[in-house]
């Protein structure tokens, strides 16, 4: 007599999972620690502080924040926190003429290591997402810069339309300059115009707040660059809401986790800097002043070196951890719209069956 088949007993937390997908967004601090991303989010963090050092060097500009002040301004901790959608916004409203910064090659760069490493980081994350393994590193990074060009092209048509939209409403305003009959002409176009600005300026925070899923969806998805934006305004569209609740709450998570590893990390840099006046003999002040000394300046150097470091990896955990965010936010907003499971993932083109 043949024994009953054994029922297949689900942990809790997967059935948890399967009845609340948004709960899969607890799994974002554990992806976001793991080595390879936490890796591209050090890189990415000492390249945004290298590009941040040069340009203050070339303008004369004050020196960065210290680590004490950055937490000490939650203000300045959200803007760190959404740096990429700030940065595509101040960079947008430049490069669209409505208003002129003498960074505008800084804003570049920036956004250039913030889509590069969002790319990388978006690869691996998605496949710790849906699949539970991690992708390789190295073949995460040719991927990134393969589907480079498709960033550019997914950006392409919401541009087109932000800036068709600024131009008809220039010229409803620009007919006020026609001889005699101006001034009539633009009185009654004055409402299409304002029209057509309030609707340039929402796409423009709709595209400045969804741009992330742009990348998200190029590095999960098997499509280009117009398949990722038509996806990514869809959901946007869909649920906006949505989206932007679960991200909020994400992310306010997020700085309070670096938070309290930068409060640990203060009190850590002060004992030692203690310890090392007690032992040396040197005064508290000038063993804390090591903190901006260059190696021409002696052995101080390794100090700022060690904290520098300490700080990229401080800050780029905070990096990783609003790529993931995103890559989480993304897989269910798809969950949710196109009913897609969460466990699918982008087909390896090795392992594509041929027809």
């Amino acid at each position: 007599m043949m024994d009953a088949p054994q029922q297949f007993q689900e942990p809790g937390f997967l059935g948890w999972r399967r009845m609340f997908p948004w709960l899969h967004l607890m799994r974002v601090p554990g992806i976001a620690a793991r080595v390879p991303i936490l890796l591209v989010g050090f890189v990415a963090s000492y390249l945004l502080i290298t590009i941040d050092v040069f340009t203050l060097h070339i303008t004369g500009g004050e020196h960065l924040p210290s680590f004490r002040e950055l937490y000490h301004q939650w203000d300045q901790v959200f803007f760190e926190a959404v740096s990429p959608n700030v940065t595509f916004f101040f960079w947008l409203q430049i490069l669209a003429g409505f208003s002129y910064s003498a960074y505008f090659w800084n804003l570049t760069l920036t956004l250039l290591v913030h889509m590069i490493s969002g790319l990388i980081i978006c690869r691996m994350a998605g496949a710790l997402f849906t699949t539970g393994e991690s992708t390789c590193l190295e073949n995460s990074v040719l991927l990134s810069f393969k589907k480079f060009p498709s960033v550019g092209l997914s950006f392409l048509f919401p541009c087109l339309l932000i800036f068709f939209l600024g131009g008809l409403g220039y010229c409803c305003v620009a007919t006020e300059n026609i001889i005699s009959i101006g001034p009539w002409i633009g009185g009654i176009l004055y409402g299409p115009a304002m029209l057509l600005f309030f609707m340039m300026i929402v796409f423009t925070l709709g595209v400045m707040l969804g741009w992330p899923l742009i990348i998200a969806s190029l590095m999960i998805e098997d499509g280009d660059g117009f398949d990722a934006w038509s996806r990514s305004f869809d959901y946007i569209r869909s649920r906006l809401i949505s989206i932007f609740f679960f991200f909020t709450i994400c992310m306010i998570f997020g700085i309070l986790i670096q938070t309290v590893i930068g409060e640990l990390s203060m009190i850590t840099w002060s004992w030692l800097d203690r310890l090392v006046s007690q032992i040396s003999g040197a005064s508290l002040a000038d063993v804390t002043n090591r903190d901006h000394a260059t190696f021409s300046e002696g052995a101080g150097g390794f100090q700022n070196l060690w904290k520098t470091l300490w700080v990229c990896a401080v800050d780029g955990f905070l990096r990783s951890y609003y790529w993931v965010s995103v890559v989480g936010v993304y897989i269910l907003a798809r969950y949710s719209v196109d009913r897609i499971p969460t466990t699918e993932f982008l087909i390896d083109e090795k392992k594509r069956p041929t027809t």
